[in-house]
């Protein structure tokens, strides 16, 4: 497996994007799933492993869900329906996050966990 720093991991995913062609991808659905099916898993596996060590093991996780709503659901489009609620959720989570630390920065209230927190440091010695 190829080690990647994190300029080359951005180069790389660039380049799989750059290179995705859409109705390729749709005419060999079309003519083999199961071929189709391949490729899409490498495809995905090869942006994982371009990504950084810290995110791939998030990337997988979400890879994880995603693939047990897909095999759990009764037609692609509920599929699609589902990862999308998941996707808008998770969304949903980081703005109400964004709003608190906005709010307790805004209000002071970091500044004084972070006073409340403090130590006086003792010198020893001479």
């Amino acid at each position: 497996m190829k080690q990647y720093n994190n300029q080359e991991a951005s180069n790389d995913r660039v380049f799989h994007v750059r290179r995705f062609n859409f109705n390729e991808w749709k005419k060999l659905y079309e003519t083999d799933p199961v071929a189709f099916e391949a490729r899409r898993e490498r495809w995905i596996e090869d942006i994982i492993n371009s990504s950084s060590e810290r995110c791939q093991h998030r990337l997988r996780g979400l890879m994880f869900q995603i693939n047990t709503i897909r095999s759990q659901a009764n037609n692609p489009m509920q599929a699609c329906i589902e990862i999308s609620e998941m996707m808008w959720n998770s969304l949903n989570d980081l703005r109400c996050f964004l709003e608190e630390l906005k709010y307790t920065v805004d209000t002071g209230d970091l500044l004084e966990k972070r006073k409340q927190n403090s130590a006086v440091i003792l010198k020893f010695g001479n």
